[in-house]
């Protein structure tokens, strides 16, 4: 990615408004994604699919219940729950979902977004979120039941809707990997209605260097093969717009010109900031002095993520893996301008880092880029402002870190304090 491009996702939200407009279409195609750690993944597949679609001139809104922002600051919202299984029943996941870590428990709610299409890409977890917890569950027995259920369920809820639902990809250790359960899925939606299946794992070839470190989560090279997959299916139900395509050209190279001017600006705002003075700061995690509540490594437990010392929390994670810290009660930070996050990288650490504050209503997520981690102990200022998400900060339950793989397949880094401030800079003589 870019370092313009970097800029316009967290600073242009605005930009989405004008790509959408250039086309003039009145109506974009909703898409909606479903799935589990694969699909919530930012920008994984989704941000790539976004970009091929748009790029080609296809009027397509990103819907769901959890925001997100394409590298052009366009929505890029989905419905991805890392580690829920299909449903219905119990899972690992319901840990930190209220009790709701399947998609079955949360498909009406999700629907609510009104897609015009689903894509559908879930059930890897059956095979490891269950287990002792639904003892006479078999993956490759019943999941193709309970994935079929789900669609209709979907249909229920909202006929109309278009479903193209995804096999099961296969694991780095293993080409058949769950190939009983996705060997049941063309006859289960063959003729069905509003109901395309889509042979993800077989379409996407993928090669070693497809997979992430843990072998189970695609690399970047192995989201771009799999958001082909989905730009395959989707041109079917799409049509594409000539002028759209070039008015989006356009609107994002006008785009990417005026960030550039605006760089040194913003950079010179941040450093003026950072010498700033600070008003109530409240403690989020002094990880010092408190040990995360739970992790989520695929799935192992904390003990196999990380290690506390007189620094902090040092986490070595996989894809989707981090830790969280549930608070006794809820914190107020509804006054806060900015977290303040004390990090250091260690080896391996060139990752990208996410935290989300989880509300009452919802949730705030903060992305830290990998080049503002350094190998030394460094303050961070991140502005509430540009945090996606529309969480009451009023109430906030619990907070989450996460991150991303690098290239070499790898993030590691130390958490020793996360506060929430007020930061006005120092006025000027």
């Amino acid at each position: 990615m870019s370092l313009i491009s970097r800029w316009v996702s967290n600073y242009m939200p605005a930009i989405a408004t004008a790509l959408l407009a250039a086309g003039g279409q009145a109506e974009p195609v909703r898409i909606m994604c479903v799935g589990d750690s694969i699909t919530e993944s930012s920008p994984g597949y989704r941000g790539i699919l976004y970009e091929s679609l748009r790029g080609d001139g296809y009027d397509v809104l990103f819907v769901g219940p959890k925001a997100g922002k394409a590298l052009d600051g366009g929505q890029l919202d989905h419905a991805g729950c890392g580690g829920y299984s299909i449903g219905p029943g119990p899972s690992k996941a319901d840990e930190w979902s209220n009790g709701k870590g399947n998609i079955a428990a949360n498909i009406e709610a999700f629907l609510k977004s009104e897609p015009d299409i689903v894509l559908l890409l879930i059930g890897t977890n059956e095979f490891f979120n269950i287990g002792t917890l639904q003892p006479d569950l078999e993956p490759n027995r019943d999941g193709p039941r309970r994935l079929a259920s789900l669609v209709d369920r979907i249909h229920e809820l909202r006929p109309a809707v278009k479903v193209l639902v995804g096999s099961i990809l296969p694991v780095a250790w293993s080409k058949d990997f769950a190939a009983g359960f996705n060997s049941a899925l063309p006859g289960l939606f063959k003729g069905k209605p509003n109901t395309w299946h889509v042979d993800a794992g077989k379409l996407a070839g993928f090669a070693p260097a497809d997979w992430s470190g843990d072998g189970l989560h695609p690399s970047e090279s192995g989201y771009r093969k799999l958001a082909g997959v989905w730009f395959g299916a989707l041109k079917p139900h799409l049509s594409a717009d000539a002028t759209l395509k070039a008015a989006y050209a356009a609107t994002r190279a006008k785009a990417e010109q005026q960030l550039a001017e605006q760089q040194q600006q913003q950079i010179a705002e941040a450093a003026a900031l950072s010498k700033g003075f600070r008003g109530a700061v409240t403690s989020i995690a002094d990880f010092v002095k408190q040990k995360p509540s739970y992790a989520y490594l695929s799935w192992e437990p904390l003990a196999g993520s990380g290690a506390s010392s007189a620094d902090g929390w040092t986490i070595r994670a996989l894809p989707d893996g981090g830790m969280g810290v549930v608070f006794p009660q809820s914190i107020d930070l509804s006054t806060a301008t900015h977290l303040l996050v004390l990090i250091r990288g260690e080896e391996g650490g060139n990752s990208d880092v996410y935290i989300k504050l989880m509300c009452a209503d919802g949730e705030r997520m903060f992305k830290i880029e990998a080049a503002s981690i350094s190998r030394e102990m460094k303050e961070l200022l991140l502005p509430i402002a540009k945090s996606e998400g529309k969480g009451n900060l009023a109430l906030v339950k619990q907070v989450q870190v996460q991150g991303n793989f690098n290239k070499s397949q790898k993030f590691a880094y130390t958490l020793k304090r996360l506060e929430a401030a007020t930061i006005h800079p120092e006025p000027r003589p």
